[in-house]
C-alpha cells in the first residue's frame, strides 16, 4: 500500500476505539493519546484529524492555536502494522497545510526528541526548520531555607519585559518558551497572561528583576515547570532553582522540571543547585518551525 491509499478526515468520536487500540502498542503502552482524545476532540482551538484505511482509522494528527498566529502540530501516531508506507509523512504534510490554511496564521510548529531523526527529516523535507535544542532537566522537591523568591505582577511589566529581551535565553530559543511540551513564541500579550496568573517568578534588587523564571501556563497541572529562564546572575540563578524546589514540596508531582536551551549558561548554576538529567538519561527535544 502506498501514502496515496490514506484518507484523511476530521476525527469522530466513535474513532476512539481503534486509537486506543492501536496506541498500546506505542510507547511500550504509554502513550498519553487515549487519556486526552476526548479533551482534544471538543477543544475549539484544535483541529484533530485521523488517517483511515479501508474505512478503519490508521493515523492521528491535530492543529492546535497557541495564539491567533501560531500554529502547533501534535499527537502524530501511526499504527504500528501500518508503519514503513509513508503514512506519517502524509498526516504530517497534511496537518502542516491545514494550519497554515488557518486565517491569521503566520507560524506552525512542532516538538520532538533530539533522537527521531524520521521527524527531524520530515519537517525539514515540509519547509521547517530547527529554531531550538531544549534540554529537559529535573529536580526533586526539596525543603530548604533559600529566600522565597519575588513573584512578580502586572505592575512590573516593563522591567520584566527588558530582562526578558535582553536575555541569553531568548536569543538561543530564538524568542520561545516550553510550556510544557509545547513551544509557543513569548508574545508581550503571553507575558501579560504570565505575569497576570502569578507565574513569573525571580529576585529583584532596588525594585528592579536581576533574574527570573517563566513557569508557564499549568492551570491543568499541579507541578513547577520553568520554560524560560532571564538573568546573569549566578548566585541568584542558583537560589531560585532551590527555592523552586521547595516550592514542589507538597504537589502530586514531587519533580521541578526544567526545559531551556540546551547552551544556556544559567544551567550551570541549576545543576549546583540540584538538577540534572532523569533517571532515564539525558533527554533533549527540537523544536521546528515554518513561517508563512
Amino acid at each position: 500500500m502506498t501514502a496515496e491509499e490514506l484518507q484523511i478526515r476530521p476525527a469522530r468520536p466513535q474513532d476512539k476505539a481503534a486509537v486506543v487500540e492501536f496506541t498500546k502498542n506505542i510507547w511500550e503502552g504509554s502513550d498519553y493519546l487515549p487519556k486526552v482524545w476526548d479533551a482534544w476532540l471538543a477543544d475549539p482551538r484544535g483541529r484533530l484529524y485521523v488517517g483511515e484505511v479501508a474505512g478503519t482509522p490508521v493515523a492521528t494528527g491535530r492543529v492546535v492555536l497557541l495564539s491567533p498566529s501560531q500554529a502547533w502540530l501534535e499527537g502524530l501516531r501511526v499504527d504500528p502494522d501500518y508503519q514503513g508506507r509513508g503514512y506519517a509523512r502524509a498526516m504530517h504534510d497534511f496537518t502542516v497545510s491545514a494550519a497554515l490554511e488557518i486565517p491569521g496564521v503566520e507560524r506552525v510548529g512542532l516538538a520532538t526528541s533530539w533522537e527521531n531523526e524520521a521527524v527531524h527529516h520530515m519537517s525539514l523535507a515540509s519547509g521547517m526548520h530547527r529554531v531550538g535544542d531544549f534540554h529537559y532537566t529535573v529536580a526533586p522537591a526539596a525543603a530548604n531555607e533559600t529566600p522565597a523568591p519575588d513573584v512578580f505582577g502586572p505592575e512590573d511589566f516593563a522591567a520584566v519585559r527588558a530582562l526578558v529581551a535582553a536575555s541569553e535565553c531568548a536569543r538561543l530559543a530564538q524568542g520561545h518558551m516550553a510550556n510544557g511540551w509545547r513551544f509557543p513564541v513569548l508574545t508581550d500579550a503571553l507575558l501579560a497572561q504570565l505575569l497576570s496568573e502569578g507565574q513569573v517568578v525571580g529576585y529583584d534588587r532596588a525594585g528592579q528583576p536581576v533574574v527570573l523564571a517563566l513557569l508557564g501556563q499549568n492551570k491543568e497541572r499541579a507541578d513547577v515547570w520553568v520554560g524560560f529562564l532571564a538573568g546573569s546572575d549566578h548566585t541568584a540563578i542558583r537560589d531560585l532553582g532551590w527555592a523552586l524546589r521547595r516550592r514542589a514540596v507538597g504537589l502530586p508531582d514531587t519533580r521541578v522540571r526544567a526545559m531551556l536551551p540546551a547552551t544556556l549558561s544559567g544551567y550551570a548554576a541549576f545543576n549546583e543547585a540540584g538538577f540534572g538529567d532523569p533517571d532515564d538519561g539525558e533527554f533533549h527535544v527540537y523544536v521546528f518551525e515554518r513561517e508563512r
